[in-house]
């Protein structure tokens, strides 16, 4: 084996198709789409511009300790309970942290957190203004440079 190579050994995963890996495995054989139709209850208040999207079947904070879902955001959330799947998956190994890695993919990772924290400032107030890159975006102090 060479010092650099990848050895896969847990898998770990909440997503549309399911909130493990085996109902994503199972979603994605059977030819699934995680996309659906939503409504504004998804996210109230946010006038979104969409009628579609791909949201996780259950909500991640619903699979951690009140106290511990209530510290991360929404992103956070799903990767904790990812990663506890993957290490579980993986057997609950005794590792060097310096051989340990994680790889996380996500579509926004954590461009929501902005919105569980009161009142909503105006770069904030609409999702077709939101930018999870650059959430001070129409501040000309902003290092993004990008105006809405």
């Amino acid at each position: 084996m060479d010092d650099n190579d990848v050895v896969v050994t847990g898998l770990g995963a909440i997503t549309p198709l399911g909130a493990d890996v085996g109902s994503l495995w199972t979603g994605m054989i059977e030819g699934r789409s995680g996309v659906r139709s939503i409504s504004d209850a998804l996210i109230p208040g946010l006038e979104l511009p969409v009628t579609i999207a791909a949201p996780m079947p259950v909500s991640p904070a619903d699979l951690l300790d009140p106290i511990e879902a209530k510290r991360l955001d929404r992103s956070q959330q799903a990767a904790l309970v990812a990663a506890r799947e993957a290490w579980s998956d993986a057997g609950t190994p005794e590792v060097e942290s310096s051989r340990l890695a994680v790889v996380i993919g996500t579509g926004i990772g954590g461009g929501t957190h902005p919105f569980r924290r009161g009142p909503r400032p105006p770069a904030f107030r609409s999702a077709a203004r939101f930018s999870s890159y650059c959430p001070d975006a129409d501040d000309e102090r902003s290092s993004c440079g990008a105006k809405h």
